[in-house]
């Protein structure tokens, strides 16, 4: 019968918890990066250009504010009213405005 040293144990031990540091790190990145930076594009992208982001659209769809469009953007408006990533509240209500105004163009 082979019995495993005490310090191969601490070793395999220590090297697990390396192993699920990396991949925790790896999945918290991603996790941030698909809610926040995401959303952050999203909006940049709809400020700048007045029109819907192109990963809303569905394959070969003109981008123009339709139900399903405007239902993101009023996600999107909600994320706005509770984030703490602004400058201001001077900007988010400007944020806000704009795509209210969005909104209501579009009904």
């Amino acid at each position: 019968m082979t019995t495993i040293s005490l310090g191969t144990s601490l070793l395999v031990a220590v090297v697990g918890l390396a192993a699920i540091m990396v991949a925790s790190s790896f999945y918290y990145r991603w996790i941030l990066e698909r809610s926040l930076f995401t959303r952050l594009k999203d909006l940049d992208e709809i400020r700048t250009s007045g029109l819907p982001p192109a990963r809303w659209l569905r394959k070969g769809s003109p981008p123009v504010w339709d139900k399903r469009t405007l239902r993101g953007l009023k996600r999107l408006r909600s994320f706005v009213k509770r984030t703490r990533m602004v400058e201001n509240e001077d900007t988010r209500a400007l944020v806000i405005d704009e795509m209210n105004q969005i909104i209501a163009s579009n009904r």
